[in-house]
């Protein structure tokens, strides 16, 4: 477990090990067959109106690629982007185990990727940018709209800080040395909607927070007493709320 969650990490070696061995626990059927997880794409599913075949998506900081690949079975040509080979190299082994085809890996970091002449339909990540400092964060929203084709779409899916349940959750295990991703402060709608705006990013955008539930289930003796008051369901998952787990924004990029 990682015990530095005071403060970013200083250099890319230390990004790249910690994220390795969360990567060591990324399962696939777990994943899938929770209703955060469906609730999640389900919100990016609906900004596009549905329309993914034939679209490019690039996602930034993939991690286990199992949201692209969910992408990927409804016809997007997915490309996938991190810092760790290791990460990209997983990724790419569960994509070809499940005969799913996807178009490029970069190694790059987030902050600077090298891919200057790319463009992609769709540009966004999940989990990512509450990682790290206000400046980097921008360098990275700018770095993610450069690469969004004009008439695309760039998104942010991140922890909501508006969350109590999730906070407390995060906290107790920061305190007792079970925390396992470093340096994370979480991001309200209000403060990701600065964020953008603070990168000069002129076009207008949602942002919300959805999922109230998924903190409860976190919590501990929450999860059963969740399920059986019959809220561990999609819809519940799904809806809007101020405190929701999820953060979102939703950016069309003009012409």
């Amino acid at each position: 477990m990682n015990k530095n969650w005071k403060k970013p990490f200083e250099n890319e070696k230390d990004v790249i090990e910690t994220w390795d061995l969360v990567a060591d626990d990324y399962d696939y059927h777990d994943y899938i067959s929770a209703n955060d997880s469906k609730a999640n794409y389900e919100h990016i599913f609906k900004a596009l109106s549905n329309k993914i075949n034939g679209k490019s998506f690039l996602e930034v900081g993939c991690g286990s690629a199992f949201m692209s690949f969910k992408f990927a079975e409804k016809g997007a040509k997915i490309s996938l982007l991190d810092i760790s080979m290791n990460v990209l190299e997983k990724a790419k082994v569960f994509f070809n185990k499940n005969k799913t085809q996807f178009y490029n890996i970069y190694c790059n970091s987030a902050l600077d990727i090298k891919e200057k002449n790319k463009k992609f339909d769709v540009v966004w990540n999940a989990g990512v940018i509450e990682h790290f400092h206000e400046k980097d964060q921008i360098k990275m929203i700018d770095e993610m709209y450069r690469l969004t084709k004009p008439g695309g779409y760039f998104i942010i899916q991140v922890p909501n800080s508006n969350c109590i349940p999730y906070q407390i959750w995060q906290y107790l295990l920061k305190i007792t040395n079970k925390w396992p991703y470093g340096y994370q402060k979480d991001i309200s709608p209000n403060k990701l909607s600065y964020l953008i705006k603070k990168s000069n990013k002129k076009e207008p955008f949602e942002c919300y927070s959805y999922n109230p539930v998924l903190g409860f289930l976190l919590l501990p003796g929450f999860r059963k007493i969740t399920k059986l008051l019959g809220f561990d369901k999609l819809k519940f998952h799904s809806k809007k709320s101020f405190f929701g787990s999820v953060t979102i924004s939703i950016l069309k990029k003009s012409f």
